[in-house]
């Protein structure tokens, strides 16, 4: 083998012993001290973060969103280094939980992690955006859980409650509130459970969004949940709320355990004021009311009775009145006039013709609306079509000389006024 060959034997050597390393070494890795848990356990992982320089700033991640799962991290990173195939490297390690209500194998999607980070101790950083890889967990289902639907994992749950005010005997309008403390050790409040959903007929429940407080030190964790629940009674009676039982699993025994609230029970009671009105078996204001509707009613039955015998009597009282507020007169002129806004001259000449004949004698038509009623008999029986009759002018003479009507009609009576030199009778008969 000649030197040159040699040479090139080694590069290649070289570079492919470094391809290695390098595709061994990524810069960020997911590390997994257990990859199992049950459903509702705290799982740890981490997500390790690697660069040949320094680590400038936070690191920022996009956390995935899988259904019935919940993902949040913990405290702050740590820092080491470490020799890698013989190069020192910088390690930033994220610590993260996980808890989930699915069973089986579950799946963590990868998601995006933006850092920055220097070539060595000083200089300028830059930016970089990597992706955290997907891995695979399995949750597993404790035994005889399988018909509780939301279950808690942890070795010790803690649940109190408190009223206000005091369950007992109160009336119908009281409001109670319930609160529900729940915590634990191990799990953040989002992963305990809710109470249940409880109606009552006569009762109105009112929930409140939970109150969710963690408390992270060193990686460890504990949760509170807090509910609230409003009852408000709307009906006299006994209610009675039955026990609630919640159920988690603890896994160091292997064992279900249950924490169970009391039944409560309390009394709706009306107050004297309605006890009263409630045992009296008619209020004096009510039989007022049903005795004037009972008048009201035999007045009208009689009336009608009475106006089904006489029918002729009633129609011509009716039509009486009827001519008094609305008489014929004015009928047959909103007829005239309405008519002649329209432009139509059948309609108009009969109209006139009415009028005419309900109209007071007392005022001669005016020679005005006597052209326009002869141009309206001219145009509608001679040669010009109806169609091409235009009514505003007639409109006019008419409204004006109802006007001079109204005038003359409400005008006051003036008798003849005395003799200015009266001729006295005891003068004449003197002279006489």
């Amino acid at each position: 083998m000649s030197r040159l060959s040699a040479v090139l034997v080694a590069l290649i050597c070289f570079f492919a012993v470094n391809s290695c390393s390098w595709a061994e070494t990524d810069p960020v890795a997911v590390r997994l001290p257990t990859k199992t848990a049950w459903k509702g356990q705290r799982l740890n992982f981490y997500v390790e973060l690697r660069v040949k320089g320094s680590f400038s700033g936070a690191a920022s991640f996009t956390l995935p969103e899988v259904p019935r799962t919940n993902i949040i991290q913990l405290g702050s990173p740590t820092v080491s280094s470490e020799q890698i195939d013989g190069e020192s490297w910088f390690i930033q390690s994220h610590e993260f939980a996980l808890f989930s209500q699915r069973t089986g194998e579950l799946t963590i999607p990868e998601f995006d992690v933006r850092f920055a980070s220097r070539e060595g101790f000083t200089g300028p950083a830059s930016d970089r955006s990597e992706r955290v890889p997907a891995f695979t967990v399995i949750i597993q289902q404790p035994p005889n859980t399988a018909d509780i639907g939301f279950l808690v994992t942890t070795e010790k749950l803690v649940i109190n409650e408190t009223w206000q005010p005091k369950p007992g005997s109160a009336p119908v309008g009281t409001v109670y509130t319930r609160t529900i403390t729940q915590s634990a050790d191990e799990l953040v409040g989002m992963a305990l459970a809710p109470p249940p959903d409880l109606a009552l007929d006569g009762v109105r429940v009112y929930s409140k969004p939970a109150e969710v407080t963690d408390n992270i030190v060193r990686g460890s964790i504990s949760g509170r949940r807090t509910d609230t629940l409003t009852y408000l009674t709307q009906e006299p009676g006994i209610f009675s709320l039955p026990a609630i039982t919640y159920s988690f699993w603890d896994p160091a025994a292997e064992q279900l355990r249950l924490v169970t609230l009391p039944a409560v029970s309390f009394e709706a009671q009306l107050s004297a004021v309605e006890v009263s009105a409630a045992q009296s078996p008619v209020k004096t204001q009510d039989k007022g009311v049903r005795w004037l509707w009972w008048c009201l009613l035999a007045i009208t039955a009689v009336l009608a009775l009475w106006a089904a015998r006489n029918q002729e009597l009633v129609k011509g009282w009716v039509q009486g009145w009827w001519n008094r507020l609305y008489p014929l007169e004015v009928r047959a002129a909103r007829r005239l006039m309405n008519a002649c806004r329209r432009n139509r001259a059948e309609q108009a000449m009969h109209a006139w013709w009415s009028w005419l004949a309900a109209s007071d004698k007392e005022l001669p038509i005016g020679s005005e609306l006597t052209a326009e009623v002869t141009d309206l008999e001219r145009r509608f029986y001679g040669t010009s079509a109806a169609t091409t009759w235009q009514g505003q002018e007639l409109l006019a003479a008419f409204e004006q000389h109802r006007k001079s009507f109204r005038k003359l009609k409400y005008r006051p009576a003036q008798g003849d006024l005395p003799p200015l030199n009266p001729i006295s009778t005891m003068g004449a008969d003197n002279s006489a």
